[in-house]
């Protein structure tokens, strides 16, 4: 483990989009998120990850879903985005 770890809770610092979540018929819950900074200069990795729940109104969901988690600066420039595909047929969903 490197010395120079940091590792920030800022799940207060997202914005959702409920009306989406609505729209398709789910919910995204347990969200959790953190910014993670390791090493120093040149060699700094840093990392900003999401984790999160999926939940169907119904107990599944009729279509593939694309979650996309999007990072912005103070100066509201978009700074990544990564995205996870949930696949209607491999969704594990309960009533």
């Amino acid at each position: 483990m490197s010395k120079n770890k940091k590792v920030i809770d800022v799940t207060d610092r997202v914005e959702r989009m409920e009306a989406l979540e609505e729209r398709f018929g789910i919910s995204i819950d347990a969200l959790y998120v953190r910014y993670e900074e390791h090493g120093s200069g040149e060699d700094t990795f840093r990392a900003l990850s999401a984790n999160f729940d999926v939940v169907s109104s119904t107990g599944s969901i009729d279509q593939d879903l694309a979650i996309v988690v999007s990072s912005y600066n103070y100066g509201q420039q978009l700074e990544g985005t990564t995205k996870s595909v949930i696949n209607m047929g491999r969704y594990f969903g309960l009533e």
